[in-house]
């Protein structure tokens, strides 16, 4: 035994296959102990602590889940201890109850288990993760009896940001999951509120491909998705107990609308196939741009919808009037029902899955949306060369003026010779007689720069200000040349990011 202590403990190990049955047998003194004791309460805790410190090492933040009860799950083993004076429990000594057995055993086997792993790191990887699978399983049950508890004890609780519509049953009825409480107050005007029910998500949500199942335990988010749909996720899936007929993703008609979309998925993908198989999932459609002239009113989708419509539904040579939504809470209840929310005018995707192609779907979307940044990478560079229209979210604002260079004086600037001089000043002293800044690194068509207009945005001149020197200048231009008025005879400073 550890420590020198009177007494010997001897053990045999060996874990199945998964689903195998296990057990453990154990002695004190050639006894048999059929109800166990204090020696396998030592044998389990240090079976346990072992792994879990073997799991710290290998950076899996799963192991520290593992019990004492995980450590033992499909192993066969024997234990047989041997100490003076033990001590049982009833006439028939089945239970040990010697109060130290529990720290010598420990003590003695956590040692030698603790060598073992150390000397064969394939062998120790693959017993943590057939451990580390089986603490999920336990963790799981007890949540589902947990859930199955309170189901039976009281009223399904539903989120605080869940408009429910008022129809008990199911048929006919959908949710409307959307991003923010802005889009989700203007969705909760345009509803029907017997069938049609809102949730409003916060922003982004986790992306579960490559989330821990810890994390999505964690966020309040799919939480309370999950309990707002009433049928569970994973293996505690039940069709039968799904509150709506449909579920309805609805995002703003941008970039960000779409990566949302694609992380709903996902979840849904990962965590309830069962409810895209059975054609429960549709993405909403909602309009992009605004098309009026006069009395007449049309909804684009995209640009490419937005200018067939110029085309078809106004005459030619018509100054129609463009306007872009923003997102989903910018638009008047009314217009999003007519558009977006109302079956008899709007257009849903429903999401499926092709059966026959469900292993490379399931290869994309771990590809994609995985843990391994490299396949991401791979994909975009093997496609790039089918990108038309790159958006670069440029063109649909407007540019913001570059800053002054803060070592230029700030008297009156004025502009470079011709467009086609847009280079650096020279070093020579002699002709920079006048303060001006001028751009080495203009894009073409970009126009003026900023910086050589010689009024402000309210109009006015700014007032003259001498500076003693040229000094160093942070400011991220792209290359700017500055020169000091009170310093004629010295060279310029040309500035870069």
């Amino acid at each position: 035994l550890a420590g020198g202590a009177a007494g010997r403990v001897e053990w045999a190990l060996a874990w199945g296959a998964d689903g195998d049955r296990g057990f453990l047998r154990s002695y004190c003194n050639t006894v048999p102990t059929p109800a166990g004791g204090t020696h396998e309460a030592g044998l389990r805790a240090a079976l346990a602590k072992s792994l879990r410190g073997h799991g710290e090492r290998a950076k899996n933040r799963r192991a520290k889940d593992i019990a004492a009860e995980d450590a033992l799950a499909g192993a066969r083993g024997l234990l047989s201890l041997f100490i003076a004076d033990p001590q049982f429990q009833g006439q028939t000594k089945e239970r040990l109850s010697s109060p130290d057995a529990t720290r010598r055993v420990e003590a003695t086997v956590r040692d030698h288990f603790d060598h073992w792993l150390a000397q064969d790191p394939e062998a120790a990887n693959a017993l943590l993760a057939h451990v580390v699978e089986r603490a999920g399983e336990r963790l799981r049950r007890r949540r589902e009896r947990e859930i199955a508890r309170q189901s039976a004890t009281r009223k399904l609780r539903l989120p605080g940001k869940l408009a429910d519509c008022s129809r008990a049953a199911a048929d006919g009825t959908e949710v409307f999951l959307v991003e923010g409480d802005s889009a989700g107050g203007s969705a909760k005007q345009a509803r029907d509120r017997e069938t049609q029910a809102v949730l409003a998500l916060r922003g982004k949500i986790l992306n579960v491909a490559s989330a821990t199942p810890e994390k999505l335990r964690a966020n309040k988010e799919l939480v309370d998705l999950i309990r707002a749909l009433g049928c569970g996720a994973g293996d505690s899936y039940r069709e039968e107990d799904l509150r709506y007929e449909r579920v309805i993703v609805m995002t703003d008609a941008d970039v960000d609308g779409a990566h949302i979309a694609s992380l709903l998925i996902t979840f849904f993908y990962r965590e309830m196939p069962e409810l895209v198989r059975n054609g429960h999932l549709h993405l909403a459609q909602p309009p992009l741009y605004r098309l009026t002239h006069g009395a007449t009113t049309v909804y684009a989708r995209d640009d490419a919808h937005r200018e067939a419509l110029r085309k078809s539904a106004f005459r030619e040579g018509a100054k129609v009037e463009i306007g872009r939504f923003k997102g989903l809470g910018e638009m008047p209840p009314a217009q999003l029902k007519a558009t977006t929310m109302d079956p008899r005018t709007r257009t849903l995707l429903r999401v499926e899955i092709d059966p026959e192609a469900e292993a490379p779907t399931a290869r994309r979307v771990e590809d994609l949306m995985g843990r391994v940044a490299d396949r991401r990478m791979a994909f975009i560079r093997d496609r790039a060369a089918e990108v038309r229209d790159l958006d670069i979210c440029r063109a649909m604002r407007p540019a913001r003026p570059a800053p002054r260079c803060a070592s230029a004086p700030r008297s009156r600037w004025r502009s470079p010779p011709a467009p086609a001089a847009a280079t650096a000043l020279p070093t020579s002293s002699a002709t920079a007689r006048t303060p001006w800044v001028t751009s080495s690194a203009r894009e073409p068509g970009a126009g003026p720069s900023p910086l050589s207009s010689p009024a402000t945005p309210s109009g006015r001149l700014r007032k003259p200000w001498r500076a003693s020197s040229p000094r160093r200048c942070t400011a991220p231009f792209r290359r700017r040349t500055c020169v000091s008025r009170s310093a004629p005879n010295r060279a310029s400073a040309t500035m870069s990011p």
